[in-house]
């Protein structure tokens, strides 16, 4: 009987090892969906501004860098951009 009940605890135990390694692999998945979607509104959120900004302003150019940060300024003109155009 005492080596019946060593296995079944054995089994016990393994089966409890893997109900937590699978919980925490939920967990994690389930906290990077979190920050995933944090990261898409932030990014919404981002040219909502913008785009509000523009609407406000439309006599006015925008100026921003690769990443879609903004820059700087100025009214519409054909001419370059000069060091007094950026704000």
């Amino acid at each position: 009987m005492k080596h019946y009940d060593s296995a079944l605890e054995e089994r016990l135990m393994i089966e409890e090892e893997d109900f937590v390694i699978h919980l925490s692999g939920s967990i994690r998945g389930y906290i990077k969906e979190i920050a995933e979607r944090q990261v898409k509104l932030a990014q919404l959120e981002h040219m909502y501004r913008r785009y509000t900004i523009m609407r406000e302003y439309r006599d006015l150019e925008f100026f921003t860098d690769p990443k879609g940060e903004f820059l700087y300024f100025r009214e519409i003109s054909d001419e370059p951009p000069t060091e007094e155009d950026i704000v």
